[in-house]
């Protein structure tokens, strides 16, 4: 996860667009979402439980 944090270190947010499948439906497209960066950094630099 140390990739991510250079990438998301200098972004307010990142956009997020959900598509679900199922058999004999169409796609479903969610609107886009703003996720907060800061929330996503906090969640990847969290130590891991073991």
């Amino acid at each position: 996860m140390d990739e991510l944090n250079p990438i998301l270190a200098n972004k307010t947010d990142i956009p997020c667009k959900v598509v679900i499948t199922a058999y004999g439906y169409k796609p479903y497209y969610s609107n886009t979402m703003h996720i907060p960066t800061a929330d996503l950094l906090r969640e990847i630099n969290k130590p891991r439980s073991k």
